[in-house]
C-alpha cells in the first residue's frame, strides 16, 4: 500500500500508515483482528491479537519458545479485503 509491504508491517504501524489515507470503522465490534477503511475499500485481517509490548508480559514470557514465535505472528495482516469503495457504509 502506497510503497509498505502489507505483510511485513506491524498491524498497529500499519493501520496507523493507512489512516493518514482514510478512517478505519473504530466501531467494528471485530477491531483489533479487523480494520476496514470504507473509504478506501480495503479492509485488513489477522486471526488473532498480539502487539509488541505483549512480549513483557508474564505469560508471553512463560511460553514455550515455539509458542512465543507463533504468537509473535499475529503482529502482522494476515488477509486483506479489496471491495468497492464505501460497500460497508
Amino acid at each position: 500500500f502506497n510503497g509498505v509491504d502489507v505483510f511485513k508491517t506491524e498491524a498497529k504501524l500499519l493501520v496507523r500508515f493507512i489512516s493518514d489515507y482514510g478512517n478505519y470503522d473504530e466501531s467494528d465490534w471485530e477491531l483489533g483482528y479487523t480494520y476496514k477503511f470504507p473509504s478506501l475499500g480495503i479492509g485488513l485481517w489477522r486471526p488473532s491479537i498480539f502487539e509488541y509490548e505483549m512480549i513483557y508480559n508474564s505469560e508471553f514470557k512463560e511460553m514455550e519458545e515455539e509458542n512465543q514465535r507463533d504468537e509473535m505472528k499475529y503482529l502482522y495482516i494476515e488477509a486483506i479485503c479489496v471491495y468497492e469503495k464505501d460497500y460497508y457504509l
